[in-house]
């Protein structure tokens, strides 16, 4: 079963050769705010260090991992996987490090993700905490498989058109199932998926749009920012680094108004958001 902690453990990803200068500058700083004196442990999962751990354990998606067609694929069901085994806090190496946390974790929370800042609504799949074998990773670990054909269920496919890789195993699929997961959550309030789980406010980690500008520019300009918000605990730098000629922005079919607008509602909501019981539900 799932363990109710979130372990203070911080993942990278950099799949294909070493990873480049910029982003380890960038992961020094996770290593900084997170100490080991603290109890923190560090993994960068290369290609190395995937052949050790999986070669004698294979993962549990173990053919949408061979079959996925570029490294961004690979990357999205990596991330599930490593944190369904170990647990801890995925991060996307071009996200930089503001504070520690430390404080997020202490809340004894599950699991979290944060809404992102692309015009629509999105829970995104760069930066996701969680304990082990949380029903959530398990969820989206388990219908992988059938992400290569765009599922059927129009009223959870917001995403309709735009990067393959968004919509197949990206932010795209991840926001799928987390809405599954809220609509479940109405209908059965003490269900499978009854552990504590939130999705943070857009200023968690995603103060800039994607539009902002080149990931050069936008690291350069946050090294220039100190007065962060107190909530701000880490900022996408939007380095779109496995990306090969495809559009940041993508275009939004809403099929269902009424539970984006839900949704759309809770984020508005000062705080943390969570599910909520069909009982508060109106």
């Amino acid at each position: 079963g799932c363990e109710q902690r979130i372990p203070r453990i911080i993942h990278h990803i950099w799949i294909g050769g070493k990873l480049p200068g910029k982003f380890q500058s960038l992961r020094d700083e996770w290593i900084l705010l997170h100490p080991a004196q603290e109890g923190w442990k560090h993994y960068l999962w290369d290609d190395e260090s995937i052949a050790q751990e999986f070669s004698s354990n294979p993962m549990d998606s173990a053919g949408s991992y061979a079959s996925a067609s570029n490294y961004g694929e690979k990357s999205d069901i990596l991330r599930l996987e490593v944190l369904n085994r170990f647990g801890g806090v995925y991060v996307d190496v071009d996200f930089k490090c503001i504070r520690s946390f430390h404080d997020i974790l202490e809340t004894g929370v599950a699991f979290f993700a944060g809404l992102s800042n692309v015009g629509h609504i999105e829970v995104n799949n760069g930066l996701i905490g969680s304990a082990p074998q949380h029903p959530l990773l398990k969820r989206c670990l388990e219908k992988l498989h059938s992400s290569t054909s765009m599922p059927s269920d129009r009223l959870l496919c917001a995403l309709s058109s735009g990067n393959e890789t968004i919509c197949k195993t990206g932010p795209g699929y991840f926001t799928r199932m987390m809405i599954s997961a809220w609509k479940e959550k109405l209908h059965k309030p003490h269900g499978v998926d009854d552990l504590e789980w939130i999705v943070l406010p857009v200023r968690y980690f995603y103060s800039l749009p994607n539009n902002h500008g080149d990931f050069e520019k936008n690291w350069q300009t946050i090294d220039l920012k100190t007065d962060y918000h107190a909530d701000v605990h880490a900022i996408h730098l939007w380095a779109h680094s496995w990306e090969s000629n495809s559009s940041t922005q993508n275009e939004v079919n809403v099929e269902n108004q009424q539970e984006m607008i839900w949704l759309a509602n809770l984020v508005t909501r000062n705080g943390w958001l969570k599910p909520i019981d069909s009982t508060t539900h109106k």
